[in-house]
């Protein structure tokens, strides 16, 4: 049991890992496109290191569309790339949690270890509840024994 949930916390961090960067890369191109579309500083480090991330990891839509205005057109292909990477990313994790080994439900521990009457108001519950039916998973047993 110990192999088995060290299993499946390996596997489920791994999923969570994989969440997080793609949706820090969506984030990141979608804050080139903000970048480009209020016309920010082109000079600026942090729009050069987001055009870059945009260039290298959501290059797959550049001129997907082609709009008369470039500012529309960066922007729309890039927000396309972010959906791409965030929505790819969530679908990769959940393929990923289906891997991890299925944990076991634990047995449940028995609640009333005896029925032992201590008084004649105990023994007239404990002989009610022998002869009450019992509901087991939608199906009528007879009684208790």
């Amino acid at each position: 049991m110990a192999a088995r949930t060290a299993a499946s916390r390996v596997v489920t961090s791994l999923a969570a890992a994989i969440r997080l960067i793609t949706s820090v890369v969506g984030g990141l191109i979608v804050l080139y496109a903000v970048f480009v579309l209020f016309e920010a500083n082109p000079d600026n480090p942090i729009v050069q290191f987001t055009a870059g991330v945009r260039d290298d990891l959501g290059g797959f839509t550049r001129d997907l569309f082609t709009p008369d205005d470039p500012k529309i057109a960066a922007t729309v292909n890039a927000l396309i790339a972010a959906i791409v990477w965030v929505v790819g990313g969530n679908l990769l994790s959940k393929a990923v949690t289906r891997l991890a080994p299925a944990r076991r439900p634990e047995a449940p521990q028995a609640v009333v270890t005896s029925l032992s009457p201590s008084s004649a108001l105990d023994t007239w519950r404990i002989s009610t509840l022998r002869t009450l039916p019992v509901t087991v998973i939608g199906k009528l047993s007879t009684t208790l024994t």
